[in-house]
């Protein structure tokens, strides 16, 4: 079975092609926004660019090394899966784990699904993070419906549909 890559998603290659060489020559920036209904793609898509942040070899993702196979087995530690259910709970953990140092990368992939559930409240916390994000850290936010996220959080991340 092989592993999903940017080649392997459906539509709009030019984006796909332009991610890729962002991921590959680190260029890529800190927060996307991906939007789309559910059942879109929008987390195999960040799925695939998590596995891009996190790939040990120089065609990222590679699909071969152990980092891309463990993203997409859902066990790679330097992956953060989160929904967006807790609230500002949520936001405060994933700022205190993004204060400390990946474990076995140098840099560390947080999904954040649901976005658009996060309250006002941890929205506005969110918002730091995102204006001045810890090194080493990639956030994508996945997010059904665009309406429900400030205007202020959709400015600081790469909006993806």
């Amino acid at each position: 079975m092989s592993l999903p890559s940017f080649e392997s998603i459906y539509g709009q290659p030019a984006l796909w092609k332009s991610l890729k060489q962002g991921f590959e020559n680190g260029s890529a920036v800190h927060a996307f926004l991906f939007v789309g209904d559910r059942g879109s793609g929008k987390r195999t898509a960040a799925l695939v660019c998590a596995a891009a942040v996190l790939c040990e070899g120089a065609d990222k993702p590679c699909g071969a090394c152990k980092a891309c196979k463990q993203v997409f087995e859902g066990v790679h530690p330097d992956l953060v899966r989160v929904g967006a259910g807790g609230g500002i709970a949520v936001v405060r953990s994933l700022q205190e784990t993004m204060r400390t140092k990946p474990y076995e990368s140098k840099r560390r992939a947080i999904l954040l699904e649901d976005a658009q559930l996060l309250t006002q409240d941890a929205q506005n916390a969110l918002l730091k993070t995102l204006e001045e994000p810890q090194e080493g850290n990639v956030l994508f936010l996945l997010c059904s419906q665009l309406e429900g996220l400030l205007p202020t959080v959709q400015s600081r991340c790469r909006l993806i549909r």
